[in-house]
Order: C-alpha cells, then sequence, then structure tokens
C-alpha cells in the first residue's frame, strides 16, 4: 500500500512553447515536465494510488517514484494537507521584430563609424588605457542593467557577480524568464546588447560633433565587442546563445555544435562552433596585445 500523497504538492505551473509544462515550486526551483508527468502529478495530489495513476496513465510505478523524487528534490512536495497548486495567468507574447530591427540598424551605425571614422586602435599612454577599461567594466553593469529594466516587467530578477571565461562579470539571474512565451525572452536577452549599442551610439554621436574624443571612443567601442564576442558565443551561456536555442529550437546548442565540429560533420552547427572559436581566439587576441602595450609602456625595458 502506497502512502497517500493528497495536497502535498505546492507549485505553480503554465504552459511552454515545446507543448511541456513548467513547474515553479514553494522553494522558487524551476522544473520542466511533459503533460503526462504533470497529469500524473495532479492526481497524486488528488489522492488516487500508484495502481490507479499507473493504469490510466500508462506509466509504472518506478517511474512515478522517479517523478515524486524529482518534485521532493526541487522542494514542490510539503506536509500532507497543506499543499497548493495553481495555475499561473497566460502572457501575452510580444512582438520582437521591431526591436531586432533596431538592433540591426544600430549595428550598421557602429559599422560606418569603424569604417570611416575609427582611428585609434591602441592608446599612447597606458594611464589612458586603464580608464578606458575601468569605464568600459563599468558600462557591463549597464549592459545588466538592460536585462534588469525588461525583466523586472514580468519578475524580480536578481543581480550577482561571476567570471566570464576569464573576465569578472556581473549578471541578472533572468532563469524565471524560462517560464515566459518565446518573444519575451528573446527581448529579455536582446536587452543588454541593445544598451550597449544605444550607449556606443551616443559616443558616436558625440565624436562627430567633437572629434578629439575619437581618440578615446574606439579603444572604448573596441573593449565593449571584444566583451561581445563571448556575449554572441554559443559555446558561452550567455545572451545570443538563449536567443539562438530559441530561435533554431535546438536545446543544449553549445554542446551540440561542438559534438559535430570534433566530429568534422559539414553542417551549420559545426560551422557556427567553429567561427565562435575564432571569433574568442580574436578576441582575445586583440585584448591581449592591448594589455601588452599598456605593460610594454609602463616597463620600457621588458620585450614584448
Amino acid at each position: 500500500m502506497t502512502p497517500s500523497l493528497k495536497n502535498s504538492f505546492y507549485f505553480e505551473y503554465g504552459p511552454l512553447d515545446d507543448g511541456t509544462y513548467w513547474i515553479q515550486t514553494l522553494a522558487k526551483k524551476l522544473i520542466n515536465v511533459s503533460k503526462a508527468s504533470l497529469d500524473v502529478i495532479l492526481k497524486l495530489n488528488n489522492g488516487d494510488s500508484f495502481e490507479e495513476i499507473s493504469r490510466i496513465c500508462g506509466v509504472n510505478e518506478e517511474e512515478i517514484s522517479e517523478l515524486i523524487a524529482r518534485m521532493k528534490q526541487g522542494g514542490g512536495i510539503v506536509k500532507e494537507a497543506q499543499g497548493s497548486i495553481k495555475q499561473a495567468k497566460p502572457i501575452n507574447d510580444i512582438r520582437v521584430c521591431p526591436y531586432v530591427l533596431l538592433w540591426i540598424l544600430l549595428v550598421l551605425i557602429q559599422i560606418w563609424y569603424f569604417k570611416y571614422i575609427a582611428r585609434t586602435y591602441l592608446m599612447e599612454k597606458w594611464q589612458e588605457g586603464v580608464i578606458v577599461l575601468i569605464i568600459a567594466v563599468i558600462f557591463t553593469i549597464g549592459h545588466e542593467f538592460g536585462h534588469y529594466i525588461v525583466s523586472r516587467k514580468y519578475f524580480k530578477p536578481k543581480f550577482g557577480f561571476t567570471f566570464l571565461f576569464i573576465f569578472p562579470a556581473f549578471y541578472v539571474n533572468t532563469q524565471e524568464a524560462w517560464k515566459l512565451p518565446k518573444g519575451v525572452r528573446i527581448l529579455i536577452n536582446l536587452a543588454g546588447s541593445l544598451f550597449d549599442l544605444v550607449v556606443n551610439t551616443l559616443v558616436i554621436y558625440l565624436v562627430i560633433f567633437f572629434p578629439r574624443l575619437e581618440y578615446y571612443a574606439t579603444p572604448f567601442i573596441m573593449t565593449q565587442f571584444c566583451r561581445w564576442a563571448l556575449v554572441l558565443n554559443p559555446l558561452f551561456p550567455t545572451d545570443f546563445y538563449w536567443i539562438l536555442c530559441d530561435v533554431t529550437k535546438i536545446v543544449n546548442l553549445s554542446q551540440k555544435a561542438k559534438e559535430n565540429l570534433w566530429k568534422l560533420r559539414p553542417n551549420l552547427l559545426s560551422l557556427y562552433a567553429l567561427l565562435s572559436y575564432i571569433c574568442v581566439i580574436l578576441s582575445l587576441y586583440w585584448f591581449g596585445s592591448y594589455i601588452l602595450s599598456l605593460l610594454s609602456k609602463f616597463f620600457p625595458l621588458l620585450v614584448f
């Protein structure tokens, strides 16, 4: 005789684009389950026995036990008669095309700048270079603030600190975006780079009216793009990685792209992985050259 779990589940749930469901437990953990698994959980919460559920839903008792263990681990099961299951109100999706067109327009402005105006790629004095780097690092907070502004409309995001490859970085925890419609998720992930592009465009605008600022502006924008080489990279779980997962509907895109590359499969996934590696190498090369040039000015007796 299996113990009853009547009214022992505590979570909120809602549908996802792929036909599965998200479950957010009392412990704020997010769990992804199939419709069949959700039906099993709802029947367990109604007090149905393992035998009844196994017969009606076509699952064996071992699978039911594994599902219960998963819910317990995620904090979705409480004391009997203290549970509460709530279906989340549907959230309307949004059209991201206008934001994508704005992003493309701002990128074209950056390309125009580097083709016709940019001249300074390495600064003469190491002190000036350090100041530009510090300013660029400060603006990484602004990048995360872009995510924060959009996501706060749907949930309460939290700031954190981590290392992106070898670079220290602030971040906004947007895990809860997982339960939002695809268009909203894409906008949240796009918001950070949009903020960067707006800042870069304002800097370009100042350079047009004050040409002497180009000496500082170009290294600053280059530092922004150096960081973008990581943010745009499918090898790291950053903004555009999640956008690409949504657009391509490929789960674990990074892993699959690298697997295709190492197995020398001639397809778009292996090509994308190769280009992303090249992007990281070029970014690190430029960043390393910049740091070495600063050190050579600080320690003129050293030979690099």
